[in-house]
């Protein structure tokens, strides 16, 4: 899955890799101590999905689970005990990233969706019930955007230029055509545990709510060993549950497309994500091409809503929202907004500068961020 990367600074700071968009910071409020002895933040992380993962942990972090019966192996029970259990836990949730992409990677060959996409037939193929919710999570959004939000986009993006191998150019209208023939999340069929495609060469890509996925499930693994109080991130997509070592919210600050950083959100037990179209385009002759593809066109958008940040109770949700407000414009992105009942903030470029639209919880949320 091609996804984003981390930078630490005075707080945590998450961009894409100068590819992508409006972002969030945890505020200086909340920053990391030293995880052995500090009494603040425990902190973990690493890397996944071509991005960084990162886990904060209130402080101090009581073990009233027991690891041990959780079978995470490979631990010296003879170091520290705050040493071992934070090492205990970074072992079980990189456990739980490697299971999700040896399920949903689209950059090893060997994971299951590679294997569904390089199935050049229209049998079923039995796939995880992971795979098959994530799937049909979207196929549920593309439905409601008119198709304009699709996971089948594979080929058309390559097309344009921006898959693994970036090149240049404007296809012509009849390459577009063809591209457009084995997409849609129309040509795909469930029936129980498999499914199939109605075009053998028809491709998935999961990215655009992947990393939110594995957020929840990331939640989950720490809720299993008893963990109540963390806020996790891959690649900017966030959940937040419990409250920071001083009992209150945790805080991360919204980055507006000029860097400015002026507003923030509250989160307690709340999942956040973004999408911009802003940094990740090349010029052709004078014209800005967007990597955000429509899929009611197979091109690039071309509209004046550049970035959407969504609060939702999944994170995998509101992942997939920030992507598929983004692609169907202001004006739709409004009425799905009021349609269903969406907390959502649209970053709408009007002449130079750019104006904000939220829903009313998404108002209700917002901090100061100096």
């Amino acid at each position: 899955m091609p996804f984003a990367h981390q930078a630490c600074g005075f707080s945590l700071l998450v961009r894409q890799l100068a590819l992508m968009l409006l972002f969030v910071v945890v505020l200086a409020g909340c920053q990391p101590k030293d995880t052995v002895s500090g009494s603040v933040i425990h902190q973990l992380q690493g890397k996944t999905m071509g991005t960084t993962w990162t886990i904060q942990l209130r402080a101090p972090l009581v073990p009233e689970f027991a690891l041990a019966e959780s079978g995470v192996q490979g631990v010296n029970d003879d170091e520290q005990p705050l040493t071992t259990l934070l090492a205990k836990i970074q072992l079980a949730l990189e456990a739980e990233l490697l299971r999700i992409n040896q399920l949903m990677s689209t950059w090893d060959p060997d994971s299951e969706l590679s294997l569904f996409n390089n199935a050049r037939h229209v049998e079923p193929i039995e796939l995880h019930a992971d795979t098959l919710h994530v799937i049909e999570s979207a196929r549920k959004i593309s439905h409601l955007t008119q198709g304009r939000y699709d996971i089948t986009l594979s080929p058309v993006i390559r097309l344009w230029g921006f898959g693994s191998k970036l090149t240049t150019g404007i296809p012509a209208d009849e390459e577009i055509a063809k591209a457009m023939d084995s997409v849609g999340s129309a040509l795909l069929v469930r029936r129980g545990s498999t499914l199939r495609k109605r075009h053998p060469m028809l491709s998935i890509d999961v990215s655009s709510l992947g990393k939110g996925f594995a957020v929840d499930q990331l939640g989950g693994v720490l809720e299993s060993l008893g963990i109540t109080h963390y806020l996790a991130e891959i690649g900017g997509e966030l959940r937040a549950r419990g409250f920071r070592s001083d009992n209150s919210p945790w805080q991360v600050g919204i980055e507006q497309p000029n860097g400015d950083i002026q507003e923030g959100l509250y989160l307690h037990d709340t999942q956040v994500a973004s999408s911009g179209s802003y940094r990740n385009y090349r010029e052709e002759d004078g014209r800005r091409v967007s990597h955000i593809i429509d899929g009611s066109t197979g091109k690039p958008i071309d509209h004046q809503l550049v970035a959407v940040t969504v609060l939702h109770e999944s994170t995998m949700l509101a992942d997939a929202w920030a992507t598929a407000l983004l692609v169907v414009g202001e004006a739709m992105a409004k009425e799905l907004i009021v349609q269903l009942d969406l907390n959502a903030q649209l970053t709408i470029r009007v002449d130079d500068h750019f104006e904000l639209y939220r829903s009313d919880v998404f108002q209700q949320n917002l901090i100061e961020a100096l």
